[in-house]
């Protein structure tokens, strides 16, 4: 049971769309995504939604196949959300160590912060994916880029996604 929960990323690079719909094809899986997040994040949730689907359209996947609940959780819901999934792909939020504390894997793109810091679970622990590129600037803990988020932009998407295969 349990999908895959893509929680959301407060600052998604750019100039790459996610590659969701290769999930669906992933080891022969039933794959379900789930967005939360705040209620700043429904627009957010509500065009990854829409992109999906697109990219979905003429497959024999159920309407189901992906849900917006950003902005429509409780504390108490989001927990047990989170413990339902089987991994949970996030920034460095809190839900990021509500997952980890459940027992739910999580894939982190860090960027501006930390793992070494602020990362899930204990040190040394490998149920977790921490995934980063080397930045000169990084870690700078800006909630505004000056020179147009490198950390994140220079994400390879497909890195992630094969972090997330990997463990699901």
């Amino acid at each position: 049971g349990g999908g895959v929960v893509f929680l959301m990323i407060r600052r998604p690079p750019r100039s790459t769309l996610f590659p969701y719909t290769t999930l669906f094809r992933s080891k022969n899986r039933e794959v379900r995504l789930v967005i939360f997040g705040g209620p700043g994040d429904r627009k957010t949730g509500e065009r990854i939604c829409r992109s999906v689907l697109s990219q979905r359209k003429g497959s024999d996947d159920s309407p189901d196949l992906i849900k917006n609940l950003a902005g429509k959780t409780s504390l108490r819901q989001l927990c047990a959300g989170l413990k339902a999934c089987r991994i949970v792909l996030t920034n460095d939020t809190g839900p990021m160590h509500v997952a980890s504390a459940v027992g739910t894997r999580v894939v982190i793109p860090f960027g501006s912060t930390s793992w070494e810091l602020t990362g899930p679970g204990l040190p040394g622990q490998d149920r977790h994916a921490l995934v980063s590129v080397p930045t000169p600037c990084a870690p700078c803990y800006l909630k505004e880029c000056p020179i147009d988020f490198p950390c994140m932009e220079n994400l390879k998407p497909e890195k992630i996604l094969q972090e997330i295969l990997n463990r699901i």
